[in-house]
């Protein structure tokens, strides 16, 4: 309780009354969701326009959910001051109560009592519009627009929390105060508004907010990240004391006795709201004494006379409209009222005065005048709140009503369960007008969220419906992803355009992508202003609390990375959470390989890989920055200082990782041995058997150098002690070894030498051939920096033996290997720097040209990566490039090479300038223009770096720009862009700059305004084709159909988008054997000529399309081909063309068919061996030949072929096998041929135990190990007795484990476990699944055990955890164990689920992505269960709703393609499969919306994708009645009064100039459509040759030119010579036009002559002005 003193009695105004002139500044009354528009396009409060000095404002002033002062008011200072106090040491208070106890009071105090410093929001249950997010951050931006900027507070419109948020962090930095803010009514938000106050609620925690809620903190701290750390308390606030009541009636009443007093305590008992409600109805002097004496007391109802003056009048009306006032969450004007009863004004007025004591009107509002009675009423109504709701919908129903209280109208459905009238409301059509009236995401997500949960508990009735939400809501949580285009905020920084990349950073709506975005700014710190820099380390700290990393385990490395020179402690307990939680499933060899700086390591052995030069850059740019800045770590320190701070870390863990960080870039540090040790004696202690410790220890073995004898022989001691748990891998372990050979060579040379000659021995006694040859390779490319090489040479080991070794160790391996690149890579990359023609003798040997291109390739990539940087010749790289065959093999090294002069300090040159002049034709040569661009910029950059003056620079720009130019698609040419600027600025502020402009200008340009929003549209424009490929396929695509979908892509999608898009829908076509429309679309869509493109492209489309080529014209297919001299492309077209042949459907052709047999037509054999004749690749033979040869043993029952055609079929294909393989650039034995020709030849017979022979003789013919495995494996099937198809698999398998290449074993393994499987031979798997495991003891990674247990699960589930378990026995690969006994958890749920379709709930996101992948490829395959629509629907909607649309793509097409099936098994999908369609359709259009960044574009979608197909062939119709109606007239003057107008709609104006070049056309138009420039634009489009220009009038209200003055539209015809007139009545050109009466037509002329010439300037009462033009 409080003592007197400490509260005081107020007697002041509200908000309003520092506000004198605030009610003369409301011009307007906003209702529905015109009052959000309103809130949101103009300040909430009125000030801006008061004559209020502004020096009088506060915070407080720009709150206008504050509730207004009572007139009179206990001010609870103790309560104030408690809070203030609980705030020093808590985020959050949270404060309750009984109800009436005075929260909301207590609140509203503590806001005026620092009104200087507190943001304040009330939400009082009843007005929805309070919980909309825009408007709820509205109001709190303005506040703190005050708070930062004072008197100046309107000076910046901020928009946005995020816009402001660097500012108030830089207002904090000035003042010694917290930042509070109050909320009332937030303990009981709709479900429906959480998320998107949560989202607020996040974007305000800065370091000195400090928040007070009412209500249970369970529920407040709901809002809020649990990785906040928030700390919160929770107080119960009491009633008024006896001394307190009695002073607050005394201030009512002067000379109150004691008994009065005494009295009026028992009656409110303290409680605040009771002693309101007392001091407003019985303070005066007949009714106080009727109090005293009416027997009221502390429990009795205080408003039960009131409410007995409502319920006991007659009728319900004025029941009702008490209702009414309490249910609605609205504002209500008068005439709406009147509306909702059905009574004129004037009586709802008289029984308002009528109850003049409970209500008032303002300003056109009518409302209860007590929010304390009608929360009393909300309780006590319920009987009527149903009758009234019923009338109020069927008002809010009708015509404008109906999106103008969107926000207010699904809520109403959902209070009267009018379920299937709010699903009809919240139809596709008006979600999308909704989002375009709001322009709110936010909004969007909420009507999905209502139509969501409403549509669940009925699922099947609403099937459509919910699909509807699902989608649209999974495509805008696709959208919050990421806001940013690569390297924009970089770019923007290389500028010093700080405050423009901190206002995107804040923007940013994923809190991940925005720390990374503040961690890039945070590297500027020094060209930052302190303030700047300030407002980054808050922004960075504050985000680091509310991160989940640990769900987002590689994302999280990443940014402990970046994070790491900024704050150590923060990012390493980052690399810990996320190490402690995946230590079963984690590949935390990631996470070591990152932070121990190995980043020089190379990552790239697969010389097959594609590569992305643009994303490449940005990892490479941020390991060299990540790299630097571990390097300053203590740079200018001592090793003692960096000990002793090392010693303040709590775990040794972390003690390790910063070591790890320092070591490698401190080698030559004095004293660094005493750091070296505690590294050894930290990993001694690790106990982490996933730590790649041997890869850890060669990142700073090699400062035992510097140590002294006694020093280095600790260092020994540790090392030695860990040599059984360090000796795998392998090769890590090797270059380990020699590193601290070389390391200790001068301070403990003996042990050198003998450790040398152990490890000679070491390596000799590998295994592995392969192993055993690329560490020799090792050895012999270090050997000279192991010691003397002299001496070495004599008493150890001489380098002549130790090659002779190498050569005859790699013949022997290519004569029993298939895999020949696999061999090479390690010997190229330890020998390309010092012995180059050691490796041409290898690369020579190799066994198909293909393979020596590609080794080529690779020994020029790893040339530069090996050598140093001193050393480089690059004359000796671009020999190595010469040597390879196609571009493919040149791009990669050509990159690297471009990388490497970019950020090279030491290959400056002339004789490298030269170098790069002579061989610059394979820059020339690139056809992928961003990497071209990217590729051209580095050598630009050097060059103008080292070579000032040289007039090569302008050529490569010249080249650059071009090249960047040419790009076809526009996000990468933003993202190339921007990465370009970034490094420009370099050599060239203004270079720089222009190119961030040029990438601005192409944004804003874009149809689409991020990058999310681009994979949003991606995926739904794909989706949209795809649901189209159904209706073709059930024969439910109609010619509307077919048009629409025409229609809403041309405008949009890039040119070879959409001649892809359309080459899939020709080949559906195809597979329906409509002919006529296959070839049709394709005449239509496929160009005459491709070279519009750029070759890239060219080859893309080409690619995409060559099935629907190939079957449009053979002899063009093949001459198209022809004209591009690469032989890879030629060939994966063939192959892909192949393919659809082979299979007829365009979603099974994202991997290699299943061998198995298809039902193929003798159309389709003859074109596949069309196929064969023009391929020179070895391995579509193989494919193809062996579909066939199985496909021709099964009878094709809808289209069998005759004993001649089959003969015919396997003549052709033998001839075309025995002339094409092998192939000139293949292997050069017969494998491959003997396998074609036995597949051939299966297709006639099986073999018996006679054949056995005769193929043992013929598969001992090659010659080659691996590849006489591979013909066991691929002849064994076409035995027919079980027992010798089983021979064969033995001798294959044997042959397998003899290999001495552990890859080439394990993929021969591989092959036999697949093939015993599929030939029922599965009592040999066990067997041979545990020889494969033990082939990757030495050297198999994860992801090799991952492949060989995905296998061997297919088989039998329980011997692949057999195989795991069995891992316990091998210390080596111990270290696995967990991670696969949880990925064949992970695979056991999934098959749970796949069985019990129930138990899909328990199964995490990434395992549903999983589970409805595997559905998919079942049910494409014909493999898997047709299950019910109901059961499969029930499965993925869920899913569906919850993930972006890029992960639940599986889940939807899996529902279709059960749709489909179903529709073709029954017939009965028709309605669902066209309501799918139109779903898929409408969401194709939702997702452009989202991604549109203005009104404008939001306006220009609406006109391109129109809602409805009917209407928009509907529209089509229309126009060509108009140009009918007016070639019957040809009058020579025509009216156009149209309402929308917009500039594409100038196509048809320009028709009619055609049908008469002298017509004279005036227009009006409403001036909101567009503005004058785009339709100048437009017109200068397409109106070459017109002779009479076109008169535009834009009719606009001055005070507002959004709303639409010109309501109706119409066509006049007018002959001015005969004085003649016709009219058609429609709105717009797409209208159907209505025949008008005389009148009608004199009507509308006086209207267009009053306001165009004869200057009229008011309408309807309102003020209007006209802008005139001329289009010529």
């Amino acid at each position: 309780m409080m003592s007197d003193g400490e509260k005081t009695i107020g007697v002041s105004g509200g908000n309003n009354q520092i506000l004198p002139n605030a009610d003369t500044a409301i011009q307007h009354i906003y209702v529905g969701d015109d009052a959000v528009a309103q809130a949101l396009n103009a300040q909430i409060t009125p000030v801006a326009n008061s004559s209020v000095d502004a020096r009088l404002l506060t915070m407080n002033s720009f709150s206008f959910s504050l509730p207004e002062n009572p007139m009179h008011e206990i001010i609870r200072k103790t309560e104030i001051a408690f809070a203030e106090k609980r705030l020093k040491e808590h985020n959050i208070l949270c404060l309750t109560g009984e109800e009436g106890v005075g929260l909301t009071t207590l609140l509203a105090q503590f806001a005026r009592t620092h009104s200087e410093n507190c943001v304040s929001y009330f939400y009082d249950g009843f007005e929805r519009i309070r919980l909309e997010p825009e408007i709820m951050e509205k109001s709190i931006v303005e506040q703190l627009s005050w708070f930062v900027n004072g008197v100046n507070y309107n000076k910046i419109p901020y928009c946005k929390i995020a816009d402001i948020y660097s500012n108030v962090i830089r207002k904090l930095k000035q003042i010694d105060k917290p930042l509070y803010f109050v909320f009332d009514g937030f303990d009981k938000v709709p479900a429906e508004n959480f998320d998107g106050i949560k989202r607020i609620l996040g974007n305000l925690l800065w370091a000195k907010a400090r928040f007070i809620f009412t209500g249970n903190p369970t529920n407040i701290l709901n809002f809020f990240s649990k990785n906040a750390s928030l700390k919160y308390y929770h107080n119960e606030v009491m009633c008024f004391g006896e001394a307190d009541v009695k002073e607050y009636f005394r201030s009512f009443k002067a000379g109150l006795d004691e008994l009065h007093l005494v009295k009026l305590y028992e009656i409110t008992r303290g409680n605040a709201h009771r002693m309101a409600v007392i001091s407003q109805k019985f303070m005066s002097e007949d009714q106080f004494e009727h109090l005293m004496t009416s027997g009221i007391t502390g429990e009795s109802d205080l408003y039960d006379e009131d409410l007995r003056k409502i319920i006991h009048t007659e009728g319900s009306f004025v029941k009702e409209l008490f209702a009414l006032f309490t249910y609605a969450e609205f504002p209500l004007t008068l005439s709406m009222i009147s509306c909702v009863f059905g009574k004129k004004e004037e009586d709802i007025m008289t029984t308002i005065n009528e109850y003049s004591a409970f209500i008032v009107k303002k300003s056109e509002i009518c409302k209860l005048k007590s929010e304390g009675f009608r929360k009393y009423l909300n309780e006590r109504l319920v009987d009527f709140r149903q009758s009234v709701e019923l009338k109020l919908i069927k008002v809010l129903e009708n015509g404008d009503n109906s999106m103008k209280y969107s926000s207010y109208i699904p809520a109403i459905y959902k209070s009267l369960n009018q379920t299937d009238k709010l699903i009809n409301y919240l139809n596709s059509d008006n979600i999308h007008r909704i989002f375009v009236n709001r322009q709110s995401q936010a909004a969007l997500n909420l009507q999905c969220d209502y139509g969501y949960a409403a549509c669940r508990d009925v699922e099947e009735k609403y099937m459509s419906n919910i699909f509807q939400f699902a989608l649209t809501k999974s495509t805008s949580r696709e959208i919050e992803n990421n806001e940013l285009w690569d390297n924009e905020i970089e770019a923007l920084l290389a500028v010093d355009k700080f405050e423009q990349a901190l206002v995107l950073a804040q923007n940013i709506y994923l809190l991940e992508e925005r720390l990374k975005a503040f961690l890039l700014i945070a590297r500027k710190k020094k060209e930052m202003k302190a303030s700047d820099y300030d407002v980054v380390n808050e922004n960075i700290h504050q985000l680091i609390k509310l991160i989940d990393f640990e769900n987002i385990p590689n994302k999280g490395i990443e940014l402990a990375k970046l994070l790491m020179p900024f704050d150590y402690e923060a990012a390493v307990k980052i690399i810990d959470d996320i190490s402690k939680k995946y230590n079963t499933s984690f590949n935390s060899d990631h996470i070591y390989t990152l932070l121990s700086l190995s980043a020089n390591e190379d990552k790239d052995s697969d010389m097959s890989c594609n590569f992305d030069l643009v994303s490449s850059k940005i990892q490479d740019d941020t390991m060299r920055s990540f790299a630097k800045a571990a390097k300053s770590l203590f740079a200018n320190d001592s090793v003692e200082y960096v000990l002793r701070e090392l010693d303040k870390l709590p775990k040794d863990s972390q003690k390790l990782h910063l070591l790890m960080f320092w070591l490698p870039e401190h080698k030559n540090a004095k004293n660094v041995g005493k750091a070296v040790l505690v590294a050894l004696k930290l990993i001694m202690a690790e106990s982490n058997v996933e730590m790649p410790k041997a890869k850890v220890l060669n990142s700073f073995c090699e400062s035992i150098k510097f140590m002294d004898e006694d020093s280095a022989r600790k260092a020994m001691v540790y090392l030695d002690s860990m040599k059984e748990s360090i000796k795998f891998p392998t090769f890590d372990y090797v270059d380990l070894k020699l590193t601290i050979i070389g390391a200790i060579k001068g301070v403990l040379p003996q042990d050198s030498l003998k450790l040398l000659e152990d490890l000679y021995l070491y390596i000799d006694e590998l295994q592995d051939a392969s192993v055993r040859l690329t560490c020799l390779s090792k050895l012999l490319g270090r050997f000279e920096y192991l010691g003397n090489k002299r001496k070495l040479e004599v008493e150890m080991l001489s380098t002549v033996d130790l090659t002779h070794s190498i050569r005859k160790g790699f013949k022997d391996l290519l004569r029993q290997t298939a895999y020949h690149n696999k061999v090479v890579e390690g010997p190229i990359k330890a020998l390309v720097c010092n012995y180059r023609s050691l490796v041409d003798e290898m690369i020579a040997e190799m066994n198909t040209s293909v393979n020596k291109s590609r080794a080529y390739s690779y020994a020029a990539k790893q040339y530069l990566k090996q050598e140093d940087e001193t050393c480089v010749k690059l004359q000796v790289f671009f020999n190595f490039l010469s040597k390879t065959q196609c571009l493919y093999d040149r791009m990669r090294p050509l990159e690297t090479l471009a990388s490497k002069l970019l950020y090279t300090e030491k290959i400056v040159g002339n004789k490298h300038l030269e170098a790069v002049k002579n061989n610059f034709s394979y820059y020339k040569e690139i056809e992928n223009p961003a990497n071209k661009a990217v590729s051209l910029m580095c050598i630009y950059i050097w060059v103008k770096k080292n070579f000032t003056d040289d007039e090569f620079a302008g050529e490569i720009r010249s080249l650059m720009l071009e090249s960047w130019n040419s790009i076809d698609i526009l996000a990468s040419k933003i993202g190339a862009g921007f990465f370009m600027a970034k490094n420009l600025s370099k050599v060239s502020m203004d270079e720089a700059c222009e190119m961030i402009d040029q990438c601005e200008s192409l944004k804003e340009r874009s149809m689409l305004a991020s990058s999310s929003s681009i994979e949003a549209y991606r995926q739904s424009l794909d989706l949209y084709a795809i649901s189209l490929s159904y209706l073709i396929r059930a024969k439910l695509c109609d010619t509307v159909c077919l048009k629409t979908f025409a229609s809403d892509i041309k405008p949009i999608v890039s040119p070879c988008e959409e001649i892809g898009l359309w080459g899939n829908i020709a080949l559906e076509y195809y597979v329906q054997n409509d002919e006529q429309m296959f070839h049709m679309i394709c005449n239509q869509h496929f160009p005459a000529s491709y070279d519009c493109f750029s070759v890239q492209v060219q080859k893309s489309v080409i690619y995409q399309n060559s099935p629907a080529l190939f079957l449009w014209s053979q002899e063009a297919f093949f001459k198209l081909l022809a004209n591009y001299d690469d032989e890879i492309f030629v060939n994966e077209c063939i192959r892909r063309a192949a393919q659809f042949v082979i299979c007829k459907n365009i979603f099974l052709m994202s991997s290699d068919l299943e061998y198995k047999d298809y039902k193929l037509s003798f159309i389709e054999y003859t074109r596949l061996l069309a196929l064969l004749e023009h391929s020179t690749d070895e391995y579509t033979f193989y494919h193809v030949v062996n579909i066939i040869g199985k496909s021709l043993k099964v009878t094709n029952v809808d289209d069998p072929l005759s004993i001649d055609q089959k003969e015919l079929v396997i003549g052709d294909a033998q001839r075309i096998v025995e002339q094409k393989l092998p192939t000139q650039s293949g292997i050069q034995h017969d494998g491959y041929k003997l396998i074609c020709l036995a597949a051939l030849d299966n297709a006639r017979k099986t073999y018996t135990s006679k054949d056995k022979g005769l193929w043992i003789d013929k598969i001992s013919s090659i010659k080659n190990k691996a590849d006489e495995a591979f013909l066991y494996f691929s002849i064994a099937p076409f035995f027919s007795k079980q027992s010798d198809m089983k021979e064969f698999f033995e001798k294959g398998i044997s042959l397998s484990e003899s290999l001495s290449s552990i890859y080439d074993k394990e993929k021969r393994l591989d092959m036999s476990i697949s093939e015993c499987m599929e030939n029922k031979l599965g009592s040999l798997v066990p067997e041979i699944a545990n020889s494969a495991m033990q082939s990757l003891r030495i050297n198999g990674s994860l992801q090799d055990h991952k492949d060989l247990v995905d296998m061997v699960y297919q088989h039998k589930p329980e011997l692949a955890e057999q195989l795991v378990k069995s891992l316990d026995q091998d210390p080596a690969r111990l270290c696995y164990k967990n991670k696969l006994l949880q990925h064949i958890h992970s695979m056991n749920k999934i098959s749970k689920a796949t069985k019990k379709m129930d138990t899909i709930s328990s199964l995490n996101k990434e395992e549903q992505i999983r589970f409805f992948n595997k559905q998919l490829e079942q049910l494409l395959l014909g493999k898997g269960q047709v299950l019910s629509v109901q059961k499969v629907f029930s499965l993925a909607i869920q899913h569906i709703f919850q993930t972006n649309v890029s992960e639940a793509k599986a889940a939807i097409i899996y529902l279709m393609e059960t749709v489909y099936k179903k529709q073709v098994l029954s017939s009965n999908q028709k309605e669902l499969m066209l309501n799918i369609h139109q779903t898929i359709r409408s969401n194709f259009k939702i997702a452009l919306s989202l991604g549109a960044r203005t009104k404008e574009r939001l306006m220009q979608i609406d006109k391109i994708i129109c809602e409805n197909p009917v209407r928009a062939a509907k529209a089509a119709n229309c126009i060509e009645l108009l140009m009918q109606w007016y070639q019957r007239l040809f009058y020579n003057t025509l009216y156009i009064l149209d309402v929308q107008l917009q500039p594409e709609d100038l196509e048809y104006i320009k028709l009619l100039s055609n049908i008469n070049s002298d017509l004279k056309i005036c227009i009006l138009v409403n001036k909101s459509v567009s503005r004058p420039a785009d339709y100048k634009d437009k017109w200068k489009e397409i109106s070459s040759g017109i002779m009479e220009p076109v008169q535009i009038s834009l009719l606009s209200y001055k005070n507002d030119e959004n709303e639409m003055p010109l309501k109706k539209g119409c066509w006049i015809c007018n002959d001015v010579d005969e004085d003649l007139y016709e009219g058609r009545a429609l709105d717009s050109v797409k209208d159907v036009p209505e025949e008008m009466k005389p009148s009608e037509i004199q009507k509308n002329i006086m209207f267009y002559n009053k306001y165009v010439y004869n200057g009229a300037r008011r309408l309807e009462g309102k003020e209007v002005q006209v802008e005139t033009f001329m289009l010529e």
